[in-house]
């Protein structure tokens, strides 16, 4: 099974709202699986699925549960549609992520599909892409630091993001009801404490968040947005082995190199001595250049 999750960084403007911890978990363990499959139907059986995503121990989950609990992230994927808006707002386009969501409880299998669509966003990705790791993904527990996680993973080289307020409302599905003392609590402080830090084993070296302010009443001003910055991380250069040569050296005659060898011929003795005259005018020219 893959641990490496690919896609285009357009899937990141898609909010998962309403997504708890481990449908979050679910949904990404599929996203790594279906990544150069173009659209080829992907079969995972409950047991690979479950130890992708590491959902609870089969000990303490029947199949029962693991089928409710794929039936509940399949409904909130339904919910999960791609917008696209053209023309000025006069058309429309909604498509589903994956089309099939086929949960074979009596096979214990899942079987996904992407919309046709959708493919460009798992395949051949070259540029504008997020990849993380899936297993570290997994490991950090809020829901909103998972958001944001993804979010700095799509700038890891550049080391920082900027984001609106209302963006960063939007991208997180963060409660009307949350002001900003509630966000500072609920999200800024914990994702800090998950993600951030200064040693080696830190995801994000050294995170650290600004709350941008404009001017307004108060003497802080109105938040505007936040600021994200962490120690970028290195891209990967890639080194060409250097290649040896493939021009071939041509042996100089021994004639020409050693001075005390002549050339025998079937020539006349004049017509023998003009030509190792000439031999020896050579050799003096090659010793003349070295």
């Amino acid at each position: 099974m893959n641990d490496l999750v690919k896609y285009q960084n357009k899937l990141n403007g898609l909010p998962l709202r309403n997504f708890e911890d481990s449908e979050m978990n679910i949904l990404f363990s599929i996203i790594a699986q279906v990544r150069d499959k173009d659209l080829q139907t992907v079969t995972f059986t409950f047991d690979e699925l479950r130890e992708q995503c590491k959902y609870r121990p089969k000990s303490n989950i029947t199949s029962q549960d693991f089928i409710n609990a794929l039936d509940k992230t399949s409904d909130k994927l339904d919910k999960l549609s791609y917008k696209e808006i053209t023309n000025g707002g006069r058309d429309i386009k909604k498509m589903t992520l994956f089309p099939t969501f086929n949960i074979l409880g009596s096979q214990e299998k899942l079987e996904i599909g992407v919309h046709p669509e959708f493919k460009e966003i798992f395949n051949k990705l070259t540029l504008g892409y997020t990849s993380f790791d899936l297993i570290e993904f997994i490991t950090i527990q809020s829901i909103y630091a998972k958001t944001i996680y993804r979010m700095l993973k799509q700038f890891r080289t550049q080391g920082w993001w900027q984001v609106s307020i209302e963006d960063f409302r939007h991208l997180l599905s963060i409660p009307d009801s949350y002001k900003s003392g509630n966000i500072d609590q609920q999200i800024l402080n914990p994702t800090l404490k998950q993600l951030g830090g200064s040693d080696e084993n830190a995801i994000f070296k050294n995170l650290k968040i600004e709350k941008i302010k404009k001017k307004g009443r108060g003497r802080g001003g109105v938040l505007a947005g936040y600021k994200f910055e962490w120690e970028t991380e290195e891209r990967k250069q890639f080194t060409p082995k250097p290649t040896k040569s493939k021009v071939k050296k041509e042996a100089i005659p021994a004639h020409i190199t050693d001075p005390a060898s002549k050339v025998e011929t079937d020539l006349s003795e004049e017509a023998s001595e003009m030509l190792n005259a000439r031999i020896k005018k050579t050799q003096e020219n090659v010793r003349a250049k070295k």
